[in-house]
């Protein structure tokens, strides 16, 4: 399974079901998503593009296979990139980084030098917005988090104590993904902003 969803396709149809899931603290909390310039980092195949259509957006991702399929779907908003080291202008900033079940795929080193990477890139008064699955203590969500093809899922303290070491925390929120009434994934919502 994990080789099938390097294929973009694949991967488009594994999320639907849990791409507006993701995306319901996000809006509730800023009704009709109010960003300017948008930074999607380890966007894949712009699975979260529409939701930004109205913003001068940027999806990021390693996967050049994702990139060319983004693009050919959504335009020319998209580039290979790095994460946890992210190659753009200092003079480019954003007032929304959204970083969307990326983390978990990332070393602990990989997630400072990402954290390090998107504070230089936040605008004045701009957020960070994190989504991303935690393994809970028991349960299928923990058996599925530990199966993921992310290497690199977390407790949760251990994930809130990496974005807290670069940022200061403004919200958080624990929710489930779910195929009705049954649960899949514990997943957490992070919005944060630059400490001071």
């Amino acid at each position: 399974m994990k080789q099938l969803l390097d294929l973009s396709w694949v991967y488009r149809a594994w999320q639907a079901p849990f791409v507006a899931q993701k995306l319901v603290r996000l809006r509730r909390r800023h009704p009709g998503l109010p960003f300017r310039r948008v930074l999607d980092v380890g966007c894949g195949p712009g699975i979260n593009a529409p939701a930004f259509a109205h913003t001068d957006y940027l999806g990021v991702d390693l996967d050049a296979g994702y990139i060319a399929d983004a693009r050919k779907r959504f335009g020319d908003h998209f580039m290979v990139g790095d994460a946890a080291d992210l190659k753009l202008s200092a003079d480019r900033k954003f007032d929304c980084i959204f970083v969307n079940s990326l983390l978990h795929h990332l070393t602990d080193e990989q997630v400072a030098r990402l954290l390090t990477s998107v504070r230089a890139l936040l605008a004045p008064g701009g957020t960070l917005f994190v989504v991303d699955l935690y393994v809970p203590a028991a349960g299928l969500p923990r058996r599925l988090a530990l199966a993921d093809r992310g290497q690199f899922p977390r407790a949760l303290p251990h994930l809130r104590s990496l974005i807290t070491h670069a940022f200061c925390l403004d919200a958080e929120e624990l929710f489930r993904l779910r195929i009705g009434p049954l649960t899949l994934w514990t997943m957490v919502y992070y919005e944060a902003r630059i400490c001071g």
